[in-house]
């Protein structure tokens, strides 16, 4: 797959200035944005955190942009956005606490030789497929620290679509119902994070995450939700579970730590 020009990240800064005085600008808007007072306070502890952390030089302290090129993100449109636009490499902050919900958006794109890093802001949060679509499709890398991956269905009657310029069809599939690690130069990186209800009630192998890349678990928690799950890993790449070393193929079936 060709990668997307990343030319409209500097239009999207301006949606986003939109969103943040409460004036959804996209084409399908929906209620999934916030007023000024609400995002700044969901964004507080990452301000916060910038405005001390002085080893790492901010440009604008306020959004995250400089060097470091660390972002808030606290709801669906605005992950999409933030992560399908962006930079090649970015940290990416959700705030603690709050569900960011993906159901009105759809998947969203790690695109090859796109990084990033994404975690809640001390704390842990819950990222919601609403058991309507696939949360991650990853052609680049992904880490992703104390997150909680809920509801994602990968088999969707629709596909979905990028917010690039121009869109790119992400297609539903059978298994990866959190995750799909779409090729051989693709890889994720999941520390202590869960996973819960992906794929409810489907049969296929892979309800969590679908391999083709390299993936790399370290204490995780998959939790399937009911009774005669499938295994949570689909895995046609590599796989390392740390610190025990490299997966097993033994079925991650029930409540286990990785």
């Amino acid at each position: 797959m060709d990668k997307p020009s990343t030319e409209t990240f500097e239009s999207y800064e301006q949606k986003r200035r939109f969103l943040e005085t409460g004036l959804p600008t996209f084409d399908n808007p929906n209620e999934d944005y916030l007023f000024r007072d609400t995002r700044e306070y969901l964004c507080q502890g990452v301000n916060e955190v910038r405005a001390r952390y002085t080893t790492v030089r901010y440009t604008n302290p306020i959004t995250g942009e400089g060097p470091e090129r660390e972002y808030c993100a606290t709801n669906g449109t605005e992950l999409k956005a933030t992560i399908e636009q962006g930079p090649d490499e970015m940290w990416v902050v959700v705030p603690r606490g709050r569900p960011i919900r993906l159901a009105d958006v759809g998947s969203i794109m790690i695109r090859q030789g796109q990084t990033v890093y994404l975690r809640a802001n001390n704390g842990t949060s819950s990222i919601d497929g609403g058991h309507s679509t696939r949360m991650f499709v990853v052609f680049g890398h992904l880490i992703v620290d104390t997150l909680v991956l809920i509801n994602g269905k990968s088999n969707s009657a629709e596909s979905s679509y990028t917010w690039t310029s121009p869109p790119i069809e992400m297609k539903p599939g059978a298994s990866g119902g959190a995750v799909h690690l779409a090729g051989g130069r693709s890889a994720a990186w999941f520390v202590e994070c869960t996973f819960l209800n992906n794929n409810f009630e489907m049969t296929t192998e892979g309800r969590d995450i679908w391999n083709e890349g390299e993936l790399v678990l370290n204490n995780n928690n998959f939790a399937p939700g009911w009774d005669d799950a499938p295994e949570a890993i689909r895995n046609d790449g590599t796989i390392q579970v740390t610190p025990t070393g490299s997966w097993d193929e033994t079925p991650f079936d029930g409540v286990r730590y990785q």
